[in-house]
């Protein structure tokens, strides 16, 4: 009997499909050079795998993880961070807060394009003044049953690609399972969730509750999966001797991945993908994986991801709701 964990993305790509992928990590590893804060400790102590703090904003809202939502069109319609030190919560991870934003969304998209007929002050003396009023309320029950049944919440996101700048927890893979998401790129693997993603996709394949595809950024050629995997294995190494923060007697020795995604060394995995992002020379501008007159061509994602990217720093703080 194979590993449950085996044969992750089993799914081959293409050059011009790898190079599509590989625009919206980028665009992940950006947001989070732009956000990244180092202070996981608070700002008192020494952070010894830091460099200069004197620029950083000294507030920690959560840990330097983010995530994007694109649909099947190629558009990029929402992104979030980690947000566990805001709501003092373990739960509150980039994936799970922009999956229940996305349903959000999709619930205020339907609402705002529901219509409602106007109503004719009853007057028992008019005859069609009932008539017109008994047709409105059988129009709008029309309506009513028409929506639900068009409704189909469970299939909102099956077009949709999650990006995420490290491989998801159990609860975050389940949540992505549940709402029938596509497929979830990652940008860094985690050690520590023991390829729970893949383990639900192998689970569920072939079962009408498909998890979505787990799709480690190496299968799409992201060089920086490759320097972030190095890195961490040398911080994992190094922390053992020189802690990662120290006041007075207390020590932080743990590997723990949140506490390598806080050092200088990530900082520059994330910076080396933004300049990827503003300087991208694309090698297949035209391809796209349909002939959909609405879907992005790699050179329209291109120019739609910098936009967003401008928008996210304008005025996203960290998160933002609907960035098209």
């Amino acid at each position: 009997m194979s590993d449950l964990s085996d044969s992750i993305s089993p799914t081959q790509y293409s050059d011009e499909e790898k190079e599509r992928h590989r625009i919206y990590c980028y665009l992940v590893m950006s947001l989070l050079a732009h956000y990244w804060n180092p202070w996981k400790k608070g700002v008192d102590g020494q952070y010894n795998w830091t460099g200069d703090l004197s620029a950083t904003p000294s507030t920690y809202l959560g840990h330097n993880i983010a995530c994007i939502a694109v649909d099947g069109n190629g558009k990029i319609v929402d992104f979030d961070f980690n947000h566990n030190e805001i709501f003092n919560s373990s739960i509150e991870h980039a994936e799970a807060r922009l999956l229940r934003r996305l349903f959000s969304l999709n619930t205020h998209f339907h609402s705002s394009n529901t219509f409602a007929l106007p109503r004719i002050p009853d007057d028992e003396s008019s005859l069609v003044s009932k008539a017109l009023n008994v047709g409105a309320d059988i129009l709008e029950t029309w309506e009513a049953n028409f929506r639900k049944s068009q409704s189909n919440y469970w299939k909102a996101l099956e077009d949709v690609t999650i990006y995420t700048s490290l491989e998801s927890c159990a609860q975050c893979s389940g949540m992505m399972a549940i709402g029938a998401v596509k497929e979830v790129v990652f940008v860094q693997q985690d050690p520590g969730q023991r390829s729970i993603g893949n383990i639900l996709f192998n689970l569920n394949e072939g079962s009408a509750f498909s998890a979505p595809e787990p799709i480690p950024a190496n299968k799409i050629d992201l060089v920086e999966f490759q320097y972030l995997d190095i890195a961490f294995k040398h911080f994992v190494e190094g922390v053992k001797s020189l802690p990662f923060h120290e006041d007075g007697n207390n020590k932080d020795t743990s590997p723990s991945i949140t506490s390598f995604l806080c050092t200088k060394e990530a900082l520059e995995i994330f910076k080396h993908g933004r300049h990827k992002m503003k300087t991208l020379q694309l090698q297949h501008k035209l391809w796209k994986p349909n002939q959909s007159p609405a879907t992005l061509t790699n050179e329209g994602v291109l120019e739609h991801v910098r936009i967003c990217h401008n928008r996210a720093i304008a005025v996203g703080r960290r998160a933002t709701p609907q960035t098209r």
